[in-house]
């Protein structure tokens, strides 16, 4: 799965404008990383303008985004809480360095759903 950085919606990058965090903001024209993984497995934008976390859609969704968080190690992350959380979560943390969330996305995504992220791309300026 590709994460194109020029389209990805993540934390700390519009602290002079609002937009509401989602997994596709058409009015930003960008995704999180979980609207790059609802593109992956074939959903629309249509499907995930302005909703901020796949279980707020009636779309299916891989089943682990919403089990506890357990073994995986990424960040120190809330316990107890589901996946689809903590990636959302370390996808909008506001003061961390690039190259950690980028880590730590790819860590998540491929020991919990064996999908191998590749960023793509620079980051707007």
């Amino acid at each position: 799965m590709q994460i194109d950085r020029s389209k990805w919606f993540y934390g700390g990058r519009f602290e002079t404008v609002y937009y509401v965090s989602a997994l596709f903001s058409s009015e930003a024209n960008k995704f999180c990383c979980l609207g790059f993984l609802g593109c992956h497995i074939g959903l629309s934008q249509d499907n995930m303008n302005n909703i901020c976390l796949p279980f707020k859609t009636e779309q299916v969704w891989p089943h682990k985004l919403f089990e506890k968080t357990s073994s995986i190690e990424l960040y120190s992350e809330p316990k107890g809480t589901n996946w689809a959380d903590v990636l959302a979560h370390i996808n909008d943390l506001k003061k961390v360095h690039s190259d950690d969330r980028e880590s730590w996305i790819k860590t998540g995504f491929k020991e919990l759903l064996g999908i191998d992220v590749e960023f793509v791309g620079e980051y707007p300026e």
